[in-house]
């Protein structure tokens, strides 16, 4: 409801994630010039694994699985589901001189 209220698109149940990039990827190209190279995948568990190796750059949460940890391009101090994302994102913006009124 929160991605529907921002007007995001939010996909659940996906199983196979990488297969899902790529298809997502594929339907979007036509309109913008998108690749995994220019995805950041955020994840924490085996089930990211290919997905982000796939992707351009990679993101986890602290208390992710070791071997996640192992691949990221970094680690957020903070644990999924305790502010994670939203550190993630407020250090990209900061990162980047985005400003969260520029968005509103």
């Amino acid at each position: 409801m929160r991605a529907k209220k921002h007007k995001i698109d939010c996909y659940q149940g996906v199983n196979d994630k990488l297969s899902f990039i790529k298809k997502y990827i594929l339907k979007k190209s036509s309109k913008d010039l998108i690749s995994e190279d220019g995805i950041i995948y955020l994840g924490n568990d085996l089930n990211d694994y290919s997905s982000m190796k796939a992707c351009g750059f990679s993101v986890a949460p602290c208390d992710a699985h070791p071997e996640i940890i192992k691949i990221a391009d970094i680690v957020i101090k903070k644990k999924g589901g305790d502010g994670f994302i939203r550190s993630f994102v407020e250090d990209f913006f900061k990162e980047n001189n985005i400003s969260i009124y520029d968005l509103i």
